[in-house]
């Protein structure tokens, strides 16, 4: 492949075939890409990630750059705004996978090429229905009385929106401040957490979750998420009681 000249390497290729028209075009390419490299006799090996400045690998870095690649650098407010949400990491990747529509509901599984039996394809909470993300979480009668029971907390009647990126469009009236719209996306977030969970535990423990089981939950998730922001003074019967 090459050889030490004194201090300098010079690369000697042997070719085990005649080129063909395109090789030439690789061949400038490459001969490119290794005259930006300098060589040092004497320096051991590392490797280099090119696209962080100190060279070293990391997550952030990787998914900045396919960020960038996907969006052509521009900042998608929303992502950024969930990745920096108060709330349990788990509960911050549940809305990043639900707005990417990554999620294993029935129809991403159909085409990753994953069929399963038709009694299990039916959205469990409700069996009407072929489970698809937008209708599991969203137009399912008992996710849609949940987003109900939410909007009601706010004296809200509205059309419910069908997407997760809509439903980040929408604040009540009474959000007059970034507290209010903090305080506001952190019971939108309980109500997901709380769908996904209602739905994996009658898919993989056979426990069936009623409306006022998922009300429930969401009631204390709501509140030891707001306690964890500093956005409840509350106790926990106290919270109830307003509630009621």
């Amino acid at each position: 492949m090459g050889c030490w000249e004194g201090d300098d390497w010079h690369w000697q290729f042997q070719w085990r075939r005649n080129w063909l028209e395109r090789d030439q075009e690789q061949w400038t390419f490459f001969q490119h890409a290794v005259s930006t490299v300098a060589l040092q006799k004497h320096a051991k090996d590392r490797w280099v990630w090119p696209i962080d400045k100190s060279g070293c690998f990391s997550v952030s870095s990787t998914y900045k750059a396919l960020h960038d690649l996907k969006y052509n650098g521009q900042v998608d407010d929303l992502l950024a705004h969930i990745w920096h949400m108060k709330i349990p990491p788990k509960a911050v990747i549940l809305q990043w996978r639900l707005l990417h529509n990554a999620l294993p509901s029935v129809d991403n599984l159909l085409r990753r090429g994953i069929v399963l039996p038709p009694l299990d394809s039916m959205c469990v909470m409700c069996n009407e229905q072929p489970e698809t993300l937008p209708h599991f979480f969203f137009s399912c009668p008992i996710a849609d009385q949940l987003w109900k029971y939410y909007f009601s907390w706010a004296s809200i009647s509205t059309v419910q929106p069908q997407t997760m990126r809509l439903h980040y469009c929408q604040y009540p009236q009474l959000c007059f401040g970034l507290l209010q719209m903090k305080g506001w996306d952190i019971v939108r977030s309980a109500v997901v957490w709380c769908i996904w969970n209602g739905r994996n535990n009658q898919i993989f423990r056979r426990r069936v979750t009623a409306l006022e089981e998922l009300k429930a939950n969401l009631h204390l998730t709501v509140w030891l998420w707001l306690k964890l922001n500093d956005l409840m003074d509350f106790t926990f019967d106290q919270w109830i009681a307003c509630l009621s």
